[in-house]
């Protein structure tokens, strides 16, 4: 078993490594028809065909349990056992392989920005779990994995305790967090761009014109302070909710990563050059809220 790539800073070297993380997953589930059988994950039991002698080595093979493939990676884990150390790195990588999943959920480049984290590679298998489509590629299994963990998890009312899902929601808070950070200057200078617009308008438009245009710079303005306090309650809000999940991390003895900066998810482009990423905005399916 060898050790998941190191991180690197290009788009291409960084969709390698998620790839090669969502090989490895896939060929270190279930590896008799007998637990395929009892799993209930459908990636494991339809959509991924491989042989036995393909499937990896003893440290992972046997830890699949009720179709929870990261279930079972997490108790493995915590658990006094010679492939201790090898269960822990493929929790890594679906850890790793998580935190990709959530900010591919995030992508929504601008015109003049571009994807750096390549997200379209997950984003296609996104939409197949959206439309219960489930392919035969590895990332497609990984991305089941991951969303069968959430929801049995959260079933069994362990999610606000489970390592997996407390990372799992500090990175998609703090992806929130990242984004409407990034998005208030642009909602500050639009309110600005209008009061400037209303001033010019007094300053130069004849009387017959001035009433009519100040009719549709006031409500334009109206709706763009409406938007910029909208997004400042959505911030607090996100912020609040991060405090909470890294409260709670501390509190069951695990570090979190507010001393960490998010990769970079996004450049600007030359005007023109288009993007790379999807232009609409997506959320996580089944997102857990903090109580």
């Amino acid at each position: 078993m060898t050790e998941p790539p190191a991180p690197t800073s290009t788009a291409d070297d960084a969709l390698s490594s998620v790839e090669g993380d969502s090989i490895d997953l896939v060929e270190e589930s279930p590896s008799t028809q007998e637990e395929v059988d009892a799993s209930n994950s459908p990636a494991a039991g339809n959509n991924v065909e491989q042989s036995q002698d393909t499937r990896g080595d003893n440290a992972s093979r046997n830890l699949n349990v009720n179709g929870d493939y990261i279930g079972s990676l997490l108790r493995g884990k915590n658990e006094s056992r010679p492939d201790k150390e090898s269960v822990q790195r493929q929790f890594d990588k679906a850890m790793d392989l998580g935190y990709a999943i959530v900010d591919a959920s995030f992508c929504a480049p601008a015109k003049a920005q571009r994807c750096l984290l390549n997200c379209q590679a997950i984003l296609v298998h996104l939409q197949h779990h959206l439309d219960l489509k489930v392919c035969k590629q590895s990332m497609c299994a990984s991305v089941e994995y991951h969303f069968a963990h959430l929801s049995q998890c959260k079933a069994r009312k362990e999610n606000l305790s489970c390592e997996y899902c407390l990372r799992v929601q500090e990175r998609e808070f703090a992806r929130a967090v990242d984004m409407m950070e990034a998005d208030q200057p642009e909602a500050e200078a639009r309110v600005q761009s209008i009061i400037n617009a209303i001033t010019t308008s007094f300053t130069n438009d004849p009387p017959e014109e001035r009433e009519q245009t100040l009719l549709q710079l006031e409500d334009e303005l109206d709706q763009a302070e409406d938007d910029k306090r909208e997004l400042a309650d959505k911030l607090g809000t996100s912020r609040d909710n991060l405090r909470k999940v890294r409260r709670s991390l501390e509190s069951h003895g695990m570090t979190t990563a507010g001393s960490q900066r998010l990769p970079l998810h996004f450049i600007k482009v030359r005007p023109g050059e288009g993007s790379n990423g999807s232009s609409k905005k997506r959320r996580l399916l089944g997102s857990m809220v903090v109580d």
